[in-house]
C-alpha cells in the first residue's frame, strides 16, 4: 500500500512539474506590451461592450462572439491590462493540459499522458507559433478538451454526449472549426456504435447539445436584428477574406 502511495505521489508531482514548467514558460508574456494586432481588436471589442455597445452593431470584427466575451469579462473583472489577459490564457492552457492527461490517461496509461501533456504544455507556450498570446485557438481548446473527457469519463452516454454538443459549441463560438471537432466524434459514434439505431441516439443527444448555444446566440441577436450581420461577420465573410487571401 505504502508503495503504491508513494507511486502515485510520484507521478502527481511529476505532473504538477510538468504544469508548472508550462507557466514558467509562459512567465515571460505576462509583462509583455502589447504587440499583436488582433489582441487589440478583441480588447477594443470587448471595451465597447463594457461600455455598453452591441456587438456586430458599434463594434464589428470577423470573428463569433465568445472571443471578444471573453475580453470583456476579463476587463470587467480584472481590468484592462495585459497581465490579467494573458494570466487568464495560462489558467486556460494549464487547465487544458490537466483535461488532456487525464483523457490521455484514461486512454493510453499514465505515463503516455503525462509526455501528452508535456507536448501541449511547451508547443502551446511557445512564442514562434503565437501560443503565448491570447487567441481564439488557446480558449477553443479547453471546451473542446472538456468535451471529449465528459465524453469518455462516462463512456459516451447520452448525457455526456448531450453535454459535449454544448462544449463544441462554445469552441466553435470561439473559432468556427471548433466544429469540425463534433463532426469527428460523430465519425466515431458511427463506427462504435453496435447498430443504427445507437448511432442515430447518439447522434441526437450530440446534435441537440451543439444547436442549444446557436439558439441562445441566434436569441440575443434576433431582438436587435442583428443576425444577418452576426452571420456575415463570423461565416460568410470568409468568403471575402479568402478571396483577397494571396
Amino acid at each position: 500500500m505504502s508503495n503504491l502511495l508513494k507511486k502515485l505521489n510520484r507521478h502527481y508531482l511529476i505532473l504538477a512539474s510538468i504544469l508548472f514548467l508550462t507557466f514558467v514558460l509562459r512567465f515571460p508574456s505576462l509583462f509583455e506590451p502589447f504587440w499583436y494586432g488582433d489582441e487589440g481588436i478583441f480588447a477594443a471589442v470587448g471595451r465597447n461592450l463594457n461600455f455598453g455597445g452591441v456587438l456586430y452593431q458599434t463594434s464589428w470584427d470577423n470573428k463569433p462572439p465568445m472571443i471578444y466575451v471573453t475580453y470583456a469579462a476579463i476587463f470587467k473583472f480584472f481590468g484592462v491590462s495585459m497581465f490579467w489577459l494573458r494570466l487568464t490564457t495560462a489558467v486556460f492552457v494549464l487547465a487544458t493540459a490537466t483535461a488532456i492527461y487525464e483523457i490521455a490517461r484514461q486512454v493510453l496509461g499514465k505515463n503516455r499522458a503525462l509526455l501528452a501533456a508535456f507536448i501541449f504544455g511547451v508547443l502551446t507556450s511557445l512564442r514562434l507559433i503565437e501560443g503565448n498570446l491570447a487567441l481564439t485557438e488557446i480558449f477553443m481548446i479547453l471546451p473542446i478538451t472538456l468535451a471529449m473527457l465528459f465524453a469518455i469519463k462516462r463512456n459516451f452516454d447520452y448525457l455526456s454526449l448531450f453535454g459535449a454538443g454544448i462544449l463544441f459549441a462554445v469552441a466553435s463560438l470561439y473559432k468556427q472549426v471548433g466544429a469540425l471537432e463534433a463532426a469527428a466524434l460523430g465519425i466515431f459514434l458511427f463506427l462504435a456504435s453496435k447498430n443504427l439505431a445507437e448511432f442515430i441516439k447518439k447522434g441526437l443527444a450530440l446534435s441537440i447539445g451543439f444547436t442549444l448555444p446557436y439558439m441562445a446566440t441566434v436569441a440575443y441577436f434576433a431582438p436587435k436584428n442583428l443576425v444577418g450581420d452576426y452571420i456575415f461577420a463570423a461565416y460568410t465573410y470568409y468568403r471575402i477574406y479568402l478571396g483577397e487571401s494571396p
